[in-house]
């Protein structure tokens, strides 16, 4: 997959630096020549880079850095450990910028390094898998996520202990990835081991306890278990009652995540309720423009979307861009998805020029930074596609949708499930226009890449099989001849399987 690959590169990072940085120079002990003046400044610029990093001013922070990176490629050269810090920190900072393409090229590099430098029992090697395990997870690559993440924990055990809290914070991460992949029996086993030892380590009363009570909970709301469920909710309201007397940023990062689980078993109450307690907190100890603020204003823009509250939601969306373009300016990447969102509640809404007017803003932005393939791209596209179809100019409609398949084939793959949403987009501006061959094919597309992933009883599944069938009864309705849709289903399933041959575009449960 290309999602490994970094703009930055590491030979042309040594030749910058060799090239510009100068000073004194002496000998290390192994006898190489080694720059004291860069060493300098690569602590200079560590600790400017970091108070940034603090200040969530990211942008500056990842300039300091890389300049780290350039002189620690001239001290130490490309291979060094020291060298591979700078790659971490780096890749965190894209982390927080949510650009975690970038952030996978640059951990990856680390994590190279790391396993031959530091070898396979190093803690500071499982940092650096831990971070990339995320950056992955984050991009939806679910498989090579867990990998890393299984071989931070192996590190950790063996070198901190089953019952450190590092422990727990990976099996944390484990978890979280069986749960997006729907496993959730198997994530509750995991969220399991990250309490137990949590509790060990910090004691069953810690505010961080309460944030793996609510992942129980929550599994057990998703399988159906619903007083386990209420009783484990019961457990986090308790302990984070006890907390909020205290107005630091674990509390603030506490009430933040209780938002987060809250949003996702759609309890928007209490979702907002719990987001605006972050707030008030980070609003005293960051100010009301810092960045760290303006998100979670955004935060409970997006709940009021998700209830349908639209209005409001414009009106917390707008008060976010508004102390984004001060402090960020209008042309950050932040602000882009700001105004990318702005767009999608003004579409729905039903403000349909305002909405492809800020959606365009998004996508300037998006298309000029940095990491014009970031996933936050196909989404404008996808979300401009959307509009034109609702104004019923479905030329337009399948030209943004198919921007979007083009963009996310690249990012993701062609196997990938965010793709299949886009060959699903490009499916329905063909039907919008009645192409019923070339609907049903970008609909089949769809729904092979999420049974192979999911299985059939998965709801996007189901929903794409729905397509299928919808469509196939109208096509068959133009030419007066049909056969069972499962048949027909299945025929079609097994042609595509024999017409894609190449691996990199066919799906695993298909070449077995």
């Amino acid at each position: 997959m290309s999602i490994i690959k970094s703009s930055l590169h590491l030979r042309t990072l040594a030749a910058l630096a060799l090239a510009t940085v100068l000073g004194g120079v002496g000998l290390n002990a192994h006898g190489d020549a080694i720059n004291f003046a860069a060493t300098d400044e690569i602590a200079n610029e560590t600790k400017v880079a970091k108070e940034y990093a603090d200040q969530h001013r990211y942008p500056e922070a990842l300039n300091h850095y890389k300049k780290a990176l350039l002189s620690s490629i001239a001290v130490n050269g490309e291979r060094h450990w020291d060298t591979a810090r700078y790659m971490n920190e780096i890749g965190i900072v894209y982390i927080n910028m949510g650009k975690y393409a970038e952030a996978a090229g640059f951990l990856a590099q680390a994590a190279d390094i790391a396993e031959k430098e530091l070898g396979s029992n190093s803690p500071d090697s499982a940092e650096v898998y831990r971070n990339l395990g995320f950056a992955l997870y984050r991009l939806g690559d679910h498989e090579k996520a867990l990998v890393w993440h299984q071989k931070a924990l192996a590190i950790r055990e063996s070198v901190l202990g089953a019952e450190s809290p590092e422990m727990a914070e990976t099996c944390g991460d484990i978890a979280s990835i069986h749960e997006s992949r729907g496993n959730y029996r198997v994530a509750l086993d995991w969220y399991g081991r990250a309490l137990a030892t949590r509790e060990k380590a910090l004691g069953a009363d810690h505010p961080s306890v309460a944030a793996i009570y609510d992942r129980i909970a929550t599994m057990y709301q998703l399988l159906d278990e619903k007083e386990k469920a209420r009783e484990w909710q019961q457990k986090a309201v308790v302990v984070r009652d006890r907390a909020t007397s205290t107005e630091d940023a674990e509390t603030a990062s506490i009430h933040h995540d209780t938002g987060s689980k809250y949003l996702g078993q759609g309890d928007y109450e209490n979702a907002l309720k719990s987001y605006k307690h972050a707030l008030a907190i980070e609003e005293k100890r960051l100010g009301k423009q810092h960045p760290a603020t303006t998100a979670i204003r955004s935060d409970i823009a997006g709940v009021y979307s998700k209830k349908g509250d639209h209005k409001q939601a414009l009106i917390w969306y707008k008060k976010a861009l508004e102390d984004q373009e001060k402090v960020l300016g209008k042309g950050h990447y932040s602000t882009a998805v700001t105004y990318s969102n702005i767009g999608v509640a003004e579409g729905k809404s039903g403000d349909n020029k305002s909405a492809l007017e800020d959606l365009h803003k998004a996508v300037v932005i998006f298309e000029k930074s940095a990491d014009e393939n970031s996933p936050h791209t196909g989404i404008a596209y996808t979300n401009m596609a959307w509009v034109y179809s609702k104004i019923h100019n479905y030329d337009k409609a399948e030209e943004w949708a198919r921007k979007a398949m083009t963009l996310n084939e690249k990012v993701f793959g062609k196997e990938h499930p965010v793709t299949g949403i886009s060959y699903g987009n490009v499916a329905t501006a063909y039907l919008n226009r009645k192409q019923y061959d070339k609907a049903l094919s970008g609909y089949l597309q769809a729904y092979r890449i999420y049974y192979a992933e999911f299985g059939d009883a998965y709801p996007q599944t189901q929903k794409f099989r729905g397509n299928l069938e919808r469509v196939y009864k109208q096509a068959t309705k133009q030419i007066g001849d049909s056969k069972p849709f499962d048949g027909w289903l299945t025929e079609a399933l097994a042609k595509r399987q024999e017409s894609q041959r190449e691996p990199s575009t066919v799906s695993k449960a298909y070449r077995q």
